[in-house]
């Protein structure tokens, strides 16, 4: 009888974010299909999807951080399985030695993100590595251009493999009930430009802000900024910081619209989840997302950094909570005919078993 193909998924860590959220449901959908499927992370118990990941009964192994030291446990693990699939420029980095050991084993490298890692450190880890790596691939076409531009490696095969999403256990519909209710949902790092929103916000005509509320679903270190700035304004009232969270039911309860802020994406999860049930999404015309959000007919475009456009969609869901509603339906439609988890395993599938 033929033995499961052995994957192991390499994460630098587990804590809450698009890329392990994905590589998590993916692994489950991996296990049905009849996989032997192991995560490794470089983080530790207490990162939020830890959690998740066992409940699901995924086989999680942990190494800590002091990775360097660590390189002979590292090569004992790695070559006991089929594929070794790298989902960070940090874990790749992690590796490196070990990987020019594991002679046997194929090696994909997923870029989720549209960061350059452009230093010498990131150009001579992938220089070293590339040699090694059976496939690259990318969530979007502008991350593989990003990619290229800068390590060249186009003699290495490539492949745009977007990111998949299952449908709800429990769909949560939008509430649109008195007030709308805008959701931003992610890390608070500079990159997500969380602050837009408030701005964009606390400048609409009081009597439009009294019936909006923000929700903000994350944590970070840009954390207190955003907090600061929510507190210069009157209604600061109608801006609520929920902390970490770690169920979608719970999430997607807190919000009737979706808004992202971020300077980049690759393809985002976050909109995906808000789209699957049923929500329009607001969001930069960067990386993935136009695929995803269609202006005007999924949810609102903007340029980014342009707050006046933002503030300008958000008071356009508030007057019309009827636009949302429709936005929201085609959002549901337009990820459930063509962003399924499944479609995003078989693609994988087709790689890992792929001897070309």
């Amino acid at each position: 009888m033929q033995q499961p193909l052995k994957i192991c998924h390499l994460l630098s860590s587990l804590k809450i974010g698009g890329a392990e959220r994905f590589v998590i449901d993916l692994t489950i959908q991996q296990i049905k299909n009849g996989y032997d499927v192991t995560i490794l992370s470089f983080g530790t118990i207490t990162d939020e999807l830890y959690s998740v990941a066992i409940k699901e009964n995924i086989k999680v192994f942990l190494l800590n951080k002091r990775w360097y030291s660590k390189n002979i446990t590292t090569y004992n693990l790695l070559k006991n399985f089929n594929i070794l699939h790298i989902h960070s420029p940090v874990t790749l980095k992690a590796i490196l030695l070990p990987l020019l050991f594991v002679k046997k084993t194929k090696i994909v490298y997923t870029r989720h993100g549209e960061g350059k890692y452009n230093s010498s450190l990131w150009k001579v880890v992938h220089l070293v590595s590339q040699p090694f790596i059976s496939s690259i691939t990318f969530v979007s076409k502008n991350g593989q251009l990003v990619f290229n531009n800068i390590h060249g490696w186009k003699n290495k095969k490539q492949s745009v493999i977007e990111n998949g999403i299952s449908p709800p256990v429990f769909p949560q519909p939008p509430i649109y009930e008195n007030k709308l209710k805008l959701g931003s949902v992610g890390r608070m790092v500079d990159l997500k430009k969380q602050n837009h929103l408030i701005r964009a916000w606390s400048q609409l005509d009081n009597k439009v802000k009294k019936n909006i509320e923000l929700h903000f679903i994350g944590d970070g270190e840009c954390r207190e900024k955003l907090e600061q700035l929510a507190n210069k304004d009157p209604l600061v009232e109608n801006i609520v910081f929920h902390g970490f969270m770690n169920e979608r039911n719970e999430i997607q309860s807190l919000f009737d619209v979706l808004v992202v802020t971020s300077e980049s994406e690759g393809l985002s999860i976050a909109i995906l989840e808000a789209m699957i049930e049923k929500k329009a999404v607001i969001a930069t015309n960067v990386g993935g997302t136009p695929s995803l959000v269609k202006d005007q007919n999924t949810g609102v475009l903007y340029p980014f950094g342009d707050i006046d456009t933002l503030s300008k969609a958000i008071e356009d869901y508030s007057k019309d909570s009827g636009l949302a509603k429709k936005h929201g339906t085609r959002a549901f439609k337009h990820v459930t005919e063509n962003y399924s988890i499944l479609a995003s395993m078989e693609q994988y599938s087709k790689l890992y078993h792929d001897q070309t």
